[in-house]
């Protein structure tokens, strides 16, 4: 099921983050553990557990070799989160550093399909080619188209 719409949260001061409704259900049903990824310098990027182990798959392929520092830098910046009883997820201290996050601040969650991204208010959407998640994601897709 893809992450589709718009919606405005509110980081609490103990770094968690309320999913809005239509996510909590997904993730804590048919689509499981949410993956919480650094998308540096300004945003976070969530990933579904189905979304998450499908780019996975198609980053080892079938030679273990091939992308190995986009599979260390996608990997080495991902958490594996659960969710709380009241539906939201904890930052955890390696992503607090993030640009523009902080307790109290209200932050944009945009569906994109297969992922969400995740940025303050403040600051307007991601532009393509810009260093970060969206680099990320357009170095994941070429690795993956080949």
């Amino acid at each position: 099921m893809p992450f589709l719409g718009t919606h405005q949260r509110k980081i609490d001061d103990k770094w968690r983050l309320p999913l809005p409704h239509d996510l909590l259900y997904r993730e804590s049903s048919a689509e499981g553990t949410p993956y919480l990824i650094s998308a540096e310098p300004d945003h976070l990027i969530l990933f579904s557990e189905t979304s998450f182990s499908q780019v996975t798959d198609l980053l080892y392929g079938k030679n273990i070799l091939e992308h190995k520092e986009l599979r260390k830098d996608f990997l080495g910046r991902t958490y594996p989160k659960t969710l709380d009883k009241a539906g939201r997820i904890a930052i955890p201290e390696a992503l607090r550093g993030v640009e523009g996050f902080s307790p109290s601040i209200e932050v944009k969650i945009v569906g994109t399909g297969p992922y969400a991204e995740i940025w303050p208010v403040t600051r307007t959407e991601p532009e393509a080619g810009t260093k970060g998640g969206v680099a990320l994601i357009d170095s994941l897709a070429a690795a993956i188209r080949g």
